[in-house]
């Protein structure tokens, strides 16, 4: 009797829509050596950032519907709480503040409103929370669904599918006439035609909200279309899950908040500065708030919390224009694994990347990655 050999075990690969994709798209290089070479940063100054405003505004939630934190009634001492329990169970996970970027405990003076993470936390609760968590009916909801897989069959991937993965917020059917007179989240979503229309008409629907611990991106950046494709593709993992369990429930727009517009810092308005003075922004200043910009000074409250929306319309055209993108980077991810394993003597013949400053200054591998080069890095003995 011949036995046959035990074949190679099939695995579908996963792959995060923020943890994953956008990373790579942001540094493959960064992504290979941090994801798939399970080589965490000494200093992951992004990601303690991201996780830790994502982690404040759930567990603002949490406390909300426990009936802990009152929204009508939030100081500084009860954003600090909440801020103080999301970093507890970051340096249980091994994740620290870099620098000033947070303190947990005032020294006696108040040094809390010192600190930029401090403070954006303070102010995306105390901002956002009142406008934005009446509206939310499910929190951290997970998604999954299969993708084929391109070049499959090609030498390209050893998988004819793969998952793609997000969580977001769900905002379901509001009342428009109840919210829209003093919230600016429902503002800027009647403000886009093709979502009020919709909105004014349907009896049932459903907005995507996602946060995002930074500013406001160049609308000619990289970034700013890759969120594009990120919120186009949360919108289809949604609708497929909403399809699953056999409901109708359309999907009408998915909304990102930029919380880092809420309390910019003096580097980040010297960037915006610039960006203002190239146009490269879709939300220009006007008088007061151009004056303010122009002399280092922050927008007054209004026009932060109008720049910390952004708003896209569900559209089938444009989702699927984002999924194929999205296809494409998982292409390009399998492609380098299996180009390496052929090859392993030089990674870098692999994985490309560009020089950023403000990513690279941050990264373990400056000082010998040839891609951060132009920053002249040099080893800093301790």
């Amino acid at each position: 009797m011949a036995i046959k050999a035990k074949g190679q075990p099939y695995e579908i690969p996963r792959y995060s829509l923020t943890g994953d994709l956008l990373s790579f798209l942001e540094c493959e290089v960064q992504y290979r050596f941090n994801s798939k070479g399970s080589m965490p940063p000494s200093t992951p100054v992004q990601r303690w950032f991201g996780d830790f405003i994502h982690g404040v505004m759930e567990v603002g939630f949490s406390e909300w519907k426990d009936g802990h934190l009152d929204l009508n009634n939030m100081d500084f001492e009860d954003t600090q709480r909440i801020a103080k329990i999301v970093a507890e169970r970051l340096e249980d996970r091994g994740l620290h503040p870099y620098g000033s970027l947070y303190i947990k405990e005032d020294s006696g003076n108040n040094k809390r409103k010192d600190y930029n993470g401090n403070m954006i936390a303070h102010f995306s609760l105390s901002r956002w929370a009142p406008y934005l968590y009446p509206l939310i009916n499910d929190n951290e909801v997970k998604m999954e669904d299969l993708r084929p897989m391109l070049g499959y069959g090609q030498g390209l991937s050893n998988s004819e599918y793969y998952a793609v993965q997000g969580i977001v917020d769900v905002i379901s059917t509001f009342d428009v006439r109840k919210f829209q007179a003093n919230n600016p989240l429902v503002k800027a979503l009647m403000l886009k035609e093709e979502v009020s229309d919709l909105i004014s008409n349907q009896d049932e629907y459903e907005i995507i909200i996602d946060y995002k611990g930074m500013e406001r991106p160049p609308t000619d950046s990289d970034t700013w279309k890759h969120h594009e494709w990120q919120l186009n593709t949360y919108m289809w993992l949604r609708d497929q899950q909403i399809k699953a369990e056999g409901r109708k429930t359309p999907i009408l727009a998915g909304v990102l908040l930029y919380l880092n517009e809420l309390h910019l810092s003096k580097a980040a308005i010297e960037r915006l500065q610039k960006v203002v003075n190239e146009g490269r922004t879709d939300l220009m200043p006007k008088e007061q708030d151009l004056h303010r910009l122009q002399n280092g000074n922050r927008f007054n409250e209004s026009f932060r919390i109008k720049r910390s929306i952004r708003v896209v319309a569900y559209n089938p055209e444009q989702i699927q224009s984002s999924l194929e993108h999205f296809d494409n980077v998982v292409k390009c991810i399998e492609s380098n694994l299996i180009s390496e394993q052929s090859d392993s003597t030089d990674v870098w013949k692999h994985w490309t990347g560009k020089y950023s400053k403000d990513r690279c200054v941050a990264c373990d591998l400056k000082t010998f990655c040839p891609h951060a080069k132009e920053g002249n890095f040099s080893i800093q003995v301790p």
